[in-house]
């Protein structure tokens, strides 16, 4: 399965420019946080995008981000050797039902 997960602007402008179908021709799955389905549904967002996150496809699945050991992280337990510290997704291990 490729799975890959998004923030709110590829999405956005995605939908705007009317390319969102390109994403389930590169992927299975895309996961995104509820934060990001709110800031689509939020009433300055134009209304082509607020439609669509309403109604999003089977290949879209809302999945809270985990949450990281504060401690942990400032220790650089979070962190490789050799580079910047990993965020969310890439820390992310989504559960599957």
């Amino acid at each position: 399965m490729r799975l890959a997960a998004a923030d709110t602007g590829p999405l956005h402008y995605l939908v705007l420019i009317g390319e969102i179908g390109i994403i389930p021709t590169l992927i299975d799955e895309l996961l995104i946080p509820p934060e990001v389905r709110d800031e689509m549904d939020r009433p300055q967002t134009p209304a082509p995008v607020r439609a669509w996150i309403a109604s999003p496809p089977p290949w879209l699945r809302v999945q809270p981000s985990p949450q990281l050991d504060t401690a942990a992280a400032l220790a650089g337990l979070e962190t490789p050797a050799s580079g910047p510290p990993l965020r969310w997704p890439y820390l992310w291990r989504p559960t599957f039902s």
